[in-house]
């Protein structure tokens, strides 16, 4: 089903997220446009889809450029500006995540720790904007 693929997209995305730096930039960027795929699969035909993601190195490869020229007007996509952690959402949802995890992770398991973090990104209201 949809839902339950989404969840086990947000548990990779989790885990890729927390230890990307075991990965190598290929992996990486193979990952991603697997991430570009499913989104644009999911979503064709319900409109323009727009990801603003921040600047890891992996998301402005060669591999990724030639994805999107090879798939033009199914996705756009927009950087945050360098060294602006503070204008990326994302970074206050991990921030948060993190917070209510740091207080239980040492009485879990890793699983336990993930479906923790997933069920918080399915229930929590996030409360942010980037425009003031």
């Amino acid at each position: 089903s949809v839902r339950s693929a989404s969840i086990r997209t947000r548990r990779l995305w989790f885990f890729f997220g927390r230890h990307r730096q075991c990965f190598s930039r290929l992996y990486l960027t193979v990952v991603c446009i697997e991430f570009l795929e499913h989104i644009k699969h999911h979503y064709q035909g319900k409109g323009p889809i727009l990801i603003i993601w921040d600047n890891a190195s992996w998301y402005k490869s060669n591999e990724i450029k030639e994805w999107l020229k090879n798939n033009p007007n199914s996705i756009k996509l927009m950087n945050f500006p360098p060294y602006c952690p503070e204008l990326n959402p994302q970074e206050h949802v991990w921030k948060e995540v993190r917070r209510e995890l740091s207080e239980v992770i040492h009485e879990f398991n890793f699983q336990q720790v993930v479906d923790r973090a997933c069920r918080i990104l399915l229930t929590k209201k996030f409360e942010y904007s980037i425009f003031v």
